[in-house]
């Protein structure tokens, strides 16, 4: 994320074309028509100039991109204009372009429009029954036709600021081409860019990326979270999974594919006939959705997740479409007919860096489609769109069907509830009739008429009687129907879908007296679910999975609705941070998948579904034992089929209710998520890049967080940071020198006497004939640097935001304190940087590793802990017990030391400890990363003796604070921090599955829990090895 896309946004602003609406394929269309009646060719090229401008300046820039002689601009356009009109009432809405515009309405968030299109083409395109009423969601829109420059300048997004009376740094805007993000950042607006399908070919990811103003790259207007900006969340979320309306449907015919899916990965996919759906394919983003499925002219339905992508994991050179139906299947089903009903999004393509990622989050968004429960499948009538592009009328119909029962219990409740009442009814019905024979019996009809109305009291209802037989029948018919169910269950531990279809087909005694479904009574009865029953087992939502059939009327020719979806592909590879994923995702995604691997529920022989990374999964699917899933992935080319839950509990010995070590998979997931965001570096902070007293009038290398920096004190005592690297060949400049070139004060290359100034400008190139050669602008990467408190400061992100927006520099006010003695130093470690500087903050290892130093074996307890939180971090106040070093220190001694512990992002600790007699230090300590797997502690310590001018011993604070202790004092610094060193390269966190914790531990906590927000909102920064790093500003 670049600039300061952290700010809160009042207003968001969108492009029209290619970003809202998809009229990139019909302008291609009908812009290669048009050329090729002037003999030439519409380019990639050519189609990149034109993206985003107005319809004039775009066909000049396609003049002279392909060199068009003999036809002016001018002609072009009213050659295009006419054939355009007619096609744009036939653009449609992009994926999540309505779903977002109407939260943001319904929020009270203010919409505009700021669109290249004049406003007569502006209406011809919103103007139609389907979209109108998106325009009358717009409180401001500007056309390309009503400023005086278009895209790339600013005029459009200024005026929509002007009208909106809004500053343009509250304002995000959503772009899609390269003229539209420099035209947004050019008002002074952050950007949201969403390359369409057209220009994402045209306009490589990494060009966007490099844009000052770009927050974040999506692959699709779905994978865009409000939230991350300071705007209203979603709150159509089921299950993490985001809904179509109206869902879209698809069809394919079933063919082998490149033999991975069973052999590989053990996930047996269905891969779909690319030939018959490439038109449909070329015109849908890539992404992962999850539905329903159905083989054939079969009936049944089935669960599924569906990725439609490139396989970047793989590296496919086609784009492909694979549904996983979440099904055992006995046999395959090559050539048979697929129908697809896609109900969910769940999120955007990826990559993986290893096979077990890849599985692991495969079967991650398989747990996510079993369990989004609330989708409700979906019948269509007649596609939106054939695969050949030409829109058709039509009627979508969405059959309402319930959501999956809570448990499969629910339905025999029901029923047997409904039979007692009928018992009851019965009983009593039986009682009366047989009194009335009675009497008729005795005395006969005429007689019986006359005297009945003084014998009513014979009729009189058998409460008792009635309500034994009422409930005892409801039990006896329960007890029948889920003693069945229960056996279906553990017949069927490990595949609900072939439980449920079992209990489907299942016909006890109790269902067929009552073969109704219910569907009235369990709708009733589901509106009083957290007042009524809860479900019996875990994971049993699926179990009414198949009861309606699914029974979409499609064409032969596979088609591709209005709504148009997101897939992914056999690698995924994450294309969407978060400012914070999620997401993140995010992340993610996200990185590294985590959570068991798990192996398929299905006998498919062929295809192969590689998916995206990582946005953290909510939970890790149900899985098997580790060595079963390990295996699988020893011997990719044997399936391995899933074990009863039973006969595999017996075979590991296993007693009931025995904890099984391999069930431990959601706090495996959530143990892997915490040590890898703990691993992440954070950016948009600052770094103690050096000691001051180091740096002088030589160049000095550092690296912080993977980057090669070179740092040198100027003439003018300011100091100075810009890549060690030269641009020329890759030399380190830190082995360099200073000279002055044209004023400028220069680090010099060693290798070829290259000479940069502080803002990474060449100012002398020996070799260079004519001086005027040499490179003008900044070719190497300049960094803000600031000294304060004896540091030279680094601030590592991004050079974009404004200074006053920065968090704040690390300080502590005795560093500047004529009463308080500053000893600088800083010591290395070979290991990550979090557990060196959670090391600082924890005060329970004192006792026991410093316990040759000041630790107190014998009195170890933390007490009167209290913590709050700051700004920029965390604070917490304490009392130990200390033990002088010797007996020379006894003067200092207390029965309480009160200690103020201080955690400051990004990793910086402040530690004061008050002793006796006026005796107080403070050891300011920064964590720095070096790189993934080194870090540096660069500290000092600030000593100071009778502050409280009354004591005693205030006559000797000139003495004590005198430089000739001031190597005494390093050397016991450096001797704690070595036995940190000691200790903390020996950590193993990996192998704890929980870190257990006890009151003492909340400093560490609280700032865990802190830095954990800002990696929410996408501050984190992967560690990755320097030597192939390749750096962008973030």
């Amino acid at each position: 994320m670049a600039g300061n896309c952290s700010r809160p946004v009042k207003a968001v602003i969108f492009d029209l074309d290619g970003t809202l609406l998809d009229t990139e394929s019909l302008v291609r269309s009908v812009s290669a028509t048009v050329l090729e009646r002037h003999g030439a060719k519409l380019t990639p090229d050519a189609e990149k100039a034109a993206l985003g401008r107005r319809p004039l300046e775009a066909w000049q820039a396609v003049i002279e991109v392909l060199d068009v002689k003999g036809s002016t601009a001018q002609q072009l356009f009213d050659e295009s204009e006419p054939l355009l009109q007619a096609r744009w009432p036939d653009a449609h809405l992009l994926p999540g372009a309505e779903r977002l515009l109407h939260h943001l309405h319904a929020k009270g968030v203010p919409v505009a429009l700021a669109t290249s299109s004049s406003r007569a083409s502006l209406q011809r395109k919103l103007f139609t029954e389907n979209k109108r009423h998106i325009l009358e969601q717009f409180q401001a829109v500007t056309c390309g036709d009503e400023v005086a420059e278009g895209k790339p300048a600013p005029d459009a997004f200024r005026n929509i600021a002007s009208q909106l009376q809004l500053d343009p740094a509250d304002c995000l805007a959503f772009e899609d081409a390269p003229s539209g993000v420099d035209s947004a950042t050019a008002a002074g607006m952050r950007v949201v860019v969403v390359p369409s399908l057209t220009n994402r070919l045209a306009y490589p990811k990494p060009e966007i990326d490099a844009k000052s103003g770009c927050c974040e790259v999506l692959s699709s207007l779905l994978d865009f979270q409000p939230s991350q900006y300071g705007l209203p969340g979603f709150e159509d979320l089921i299950c993490g999974v985001t809904p179509m309306h109206p869902p879209w449907r698809l069809v394919g015919t079933v063919v082998k594919g490149f033999g991975r899916g069973s052999k590989e990965l053990g996930i047996p996919t269905a891969n779909l006939d690319n030939s018959a759906l490439q038109a449909v394919l070329a015109e849908t983003v890539t992404g992962i959705y999850c539905g329903w499925a159905s083989i054939g002219s079969s009936s049944e339905t089935y669960k599924m997740v569906m990725s439609i992508g490139w396989n970047p994991f793989y590296k496919n050179t086609e784009k492909t479409a694979e549904p996983w139906l979440l099904h055992d299947f006995p046999e395959d089903f090559y050539g048979e007919q697929l129908r697809l009903a896609v109900c969910g999004y769940i999120r955007p393509e990826a990559n993986f860096t290893s096979l077990e990622a890849l599985i692991a989050r495969i079967h991650e968004d398989a747990r996510i489609s079993r369990q989004r429960s609330s989708l409700r499948r979906v019948a269509a009538s007649k596609p939106d769109r054939t695969s050949q592009g030409q829109q058709r009328d039509v009627s979508h119909k969405v059959d309402e069907v319930e959501e999956d029962d809570p448990t499969p219990f629910y339905e025999p409740l029901l029923r047997s509830f409904v039979l007692g009442l009928g018992v009851g009814v019965i009983f009593e019905s039986g009682h009366v009739a047989l009194r009335f024979l009675g009497l008729l019996w005795e005395m006969g009809y005429r007689q019986t008429v006359d005297v009945l109305p003084r014998v009513q009291e014979q009729f009189a209802p058998l409460f008792v009687s009635d309500h034994f037989a009422a409930v005892g029948a409801w039990l006896l018919f329960y007890t029948i129907e889920a003693a069945a169910i229960y056996s279906i269950m553990r017949q069927h531990p490990d595949d609900k879908q072939a439980a449920a279809t079992a209990l489907r087909d299942m016909r006890p005694l109790p269902k067929r007296m009552l073969p109704s479904r219910l569907q009235l009574l369990k709708s009733v009865l589901r509106i009083f679910k957290p007042l009524g029953l809860q479900p019996a087992l875990a994971g049993s939502s699926s179990f009414s999975s198949g009861n309606r059939s699914f029974h979409p009327q499609l064409p032969e020719q596979p088609f591709k609705t209005q709504q148009t979806s997101a897939f992914i592909d056999d690698s995924g590879a994450a294309t969407s941070p978060a400012p914070g994923a999620t997401s993140s995702r995010s992340d993610q995604e996200i990185q590294a998948a985590n959570g068991l691997l798990v192996q398929p529920q299905g006998s498919l022989k062929d295809g192969i579904w590689a998916f995206v990374e990582e946005e953290k999964p909510e939970a890790v699917p149900q899985v098997q034992p580790v060595e079963q899933a390990a295996e699988a992935v020893k011997n990719p080319n044997e399936l391995v089929l899933p074990k009863p839950l039973a006969k595999s509990r017996q075979e590991k010995g296993l007693k009931p209710g025995q904890w099984d070590p391999s069930s431990m998979g959601k706090k495996i997931a959530q143990r892997e998520k915490e040590l890898r965001d703990r691993r992440l570096y954070l950016k948009n902070f600052w770094y103690a890049a050096a000691l001051s007293e180091n740096i002088k009038d030589k160049p000095v290398g550092v690296e912080v967080c993977g980057e090669k920096l070179v740092l040198w004190r100027g003439s003018d005592g300011a100091v100075h940071c810009i890549n060690d690297v030269c641009p020329h060949r890759g030399a380190p400049l830190s082995l360099g020198w200073l000279e002055t070139h044209n004023e400028q004060q220069c680090v010099v290359c060693p290798y070829h006497g290259w000479a940069f100034d502080a803002a990474g400008v060449c100012q002398h190139v020996p070799a260079a004939e004519n001086m005027a050669d040499r490179p003008k602008q900044s070719i190497t990467e300049a960094y803000s640097v600031q000294e304060k408190g004896g540091f030279v400061w680094l601030f590592y992100g991004s050079k974009n935001l404004p200074m006053e927006e920065r968090p704040d520099i690390p300080f502590a006010s005795q560093l500047e304190d004529p009463l308080w003695r500053p000893v600088y130093g800083e010591i290395e470690f070979d290991c990550p940087h979090w557990g060196v500087f959670e090391n600082a903050i924890d005060m329970a290892h004192i006792h026991y590793l410093h316990g040759d130093s000041f630790g107190n074996k014998d009195q170890p307890q933390i007490r009167d802990m209290t913590c709050k939180r700051l700004a920029w971090g965390v604070q917490a106040a304490f009392r130990l017990h200390n033990k002088p070093v010797n007996a020379l220190w006894n003067f200092s001694k207390v029965p309480d030391v009160k200690v103020t512990a201080t955690a400051m992002l990004p990793s910086t600790s402040v530690i004061g400890f008050t002793l006796g007699n006026g005796l107080s230090f403070i050891t300011f300590v920064n964590t720095v990363p070096i790189n993934a797997h080194k870090t540096v502690n660069r500290f000092c310590l600030i000593r100071s003796l009778a502050a409280d001018q009354a004591t005693a011993f205030a006559k000797l604070n000139p003495f004590f604070n005198w430089s000739g202790f001031d190597v005494f004092a390093r050397k016991a610094m450096i001797k704690i921090l070595s036995e940190d060193k000691a200790m903390v390269e020996q950590l193993r966190p990996q192998l704890v599955l929980h870190e257990a914790g006890v009151r003492a531990d909340i400093p560490q906590q609280r700032f865990r829990a802190l830095r954990q927000e800002y990696i929410d909102l996408g501050y984190g920064v992967d560690p990755q090895a320097p030597e192939d790093r390749i750096r962008i500003d973030f």
